[in-house]
């Protein structure tokens, strides 16, 4: 992820552009009418860019909470992404953050369609340089 930020006081805000891979697996496994059973898999993995915006806002020099949100609708794509949380800065250069994110991935010809959503909670380590 790429973001230019204005500001230089506590509040720092400005456009984003994210880059990556989306990765899917689906298996489908059903019973026919019939009763026989019936058993699919496929894969996609498509490489994807999203725009939209990056914001921190540092209450003290060890916390930071920040928020980002990206779109993109190119051909048969629709992405969608949204993260925010808090980090702690336990000394200049490490810290741990924690927060929630959003994914909606999509993809639609004609009738066809695969839709993808992933949400939950995150924690890691951050490291700045």
């Amino acid at each position: 992820m790429y973001a230019y930020r204005w500001h230089k006081d506590k509040v720092h805000i400005g456009p984003m552009i994210d880059m990556g891979v989306v990765p899917t697996r689906l298996d489908i496994t059903g019973t026919t009418l019939s009763g026989s059973g019936r058993e699919a898999e496929g894969s996609i993995t498509k490489f994807a860019a999203t725009v939209g915006y990056d914001l921190d806002y540092d209450p003290t020099d060890k916390i930071n909470i920040f928020n980002n949100l990206g779109g993109i609708a190119f051909h048969h794509d629709r992405l969608f992404h949204v993260e925010g949380g808090i980090r702690y800065w336990a000394t200049t250069h490490f810290g741990v953050q924690g927060g929630y994110k959003f994914q909606r991935y999509r993809w639609v010809n004609d009738d066809n369609f695969l839709r993808i959503s992933s949400h939950g909670p995150f924690f890691g380590g951050a490291i700045r340089f």
